[in-house]
């Protein structure tokens, strides 16, 4: 009998490995950091790289986003608006160990992306795992059939069942 790679499957294996769909913040947070072995906090530490904001001298609020700042480049590191420092963040956690982010959001906003990033990518692992160790997909027909068929009881009774020795549910 052929064995077939299956959502709960993977869902198990996921799971083993820590890696963990619909998971609470912390988490996602532990997960990407130690993925990548940063770490990102409020507190000053001399970080790798920077993201906060500061007042000009005529009292206009600037966000400085730096892996230097005490050579700070005005046309590079200076940012009036904070539009795009979710995604400065989001590239900077893969690059630098010890980060400085003083806007939670921007953090929640970045480890939530690389959570996903990485679910994706660890999942595509563990399925190519599961090929190796002699796990069979689904074919795409299968699904395709299912999605354009009328009835999908008579489809599943006609083509999957005895194709796939699939168990009735009682």
């Amino acid at each position: 009998m052929n064995k077939y790679i299956t959502d709960k499957l993977i869902a198990e294996r996921m799971s083993e490995k820590g890696w963990i769909e619909g998971c609470d913040d912390e988490h996602a947070r532990n997960q990407v950091f130690a993925h990548y072995e940063c770490e990102i906090t409020d507190q000053w530490q001399n970080p790798d790289f920077s993201i906060y904001e500061e007042s000009t001298a005529d009292g206009y609020s600037v966000w400085i986003a730096t892996a230097d700042d005490k050579s700070i480049n005005v046309s590079e590191d200076i940012y009036y608006y904070e539009n795009d420092l979710g995604d400065i963040l989001y590239e900077a956690i893969p690059d630098y160990n010890n980060i400085y982010c003083d806007n939670y959001d921007f953090v929640e906003d970045a480890i939530t992306r690389h959570y996903e990033d990485l679910l994706c990518r660890i999942e595509d692992e563990i399925i190519d795992e599961l090929l190796d160790e002699g796990y069979e997909g689904v074919p795409n027909h299968v699904f395709e059939g299912l999605r354009s068929s009328q009835s999908k009881g008579k489809f599943i009774n006609k083509y999957v069942l005895p194709v796939y020795a699939c168990n009735y549910a009682n």
